[in-house]
Order: C-alpha cells, then structure tokens, then sequence
C-alpha cells in the first residue's frame, strides 16, 4: 500500500475510533449512561479481536468519565462565551493579584 493509501486507512481509523468514543460521550450528555458494547478491542489486533466483556469496575469508570466530561465542557463552553474584554480584564486582575504582596 502507498503512503496516499496508508494515510487514508489511519484517516479512517482515526474517524472511526473518534465516532465510538463521541457515541459514548453523547449518551452520557443525554443522561443515558448505559452505552452498550459490542466488544472491547485494547491492542486487540486489526482487524479488532474480542477481548473480554466490560466489568461492573469499567462501566461504572465510563459512567463517571461521561459526567466528568458533561461538567468539563459546561466550563469550557462559560469560559469560551466571554468576550475579549472579559478576557483582557481578567488578565490584567490576574497580573495585578500576581504582583501584590
């Protein structure tokens, strides 16, 4: 395969792994924390082999990674509405604070 064929198959694979793992978040963010798996495939091989099925362990860590990330990009998001002023004001608030005693 040529580089131009190597570098569309790792486009791919990147689109695809990327697409699971946005699924996943989406149903967190829509408070469905359940995200069925078909299989984990952790250097599984390609294509994928099944591994083994998730633990309660593992589920739960999703679950509690979904909100995390719902509550991360609520604070990104506040964070990227403020103006450039906003902005500028806080950082000279910042310096200030900085250089008191």
């Amino acid at each position: 395969m040529g580089t131009l064929g190597k570098a569309i198959y790792t486009v791919g694979f990147w689109i695809r792994d990327r697409g699971q793992a946005l699924d996943r978040l989406g149903c967190g963010f829509q408070g469905k924390y359940y995200f069925k798996e078909q299989c984990i495939a952790d250097d599984g091989g390609n294509p994928a082999k099944f591994l083994s099925n998730l633990t309660e362990e593992e589920i739960a860590f999703i679950s509690q990674s979904a909100i995390s990330y719902s509550n991360l990009a609520q604070v990104h998001a506040a964070a990227n509405a403020k103006s450039f002023d906003e902005i500028e004001f806080e950082k000279v608030l910042h310096k200030k604070k900085k250089s008191s005693p």
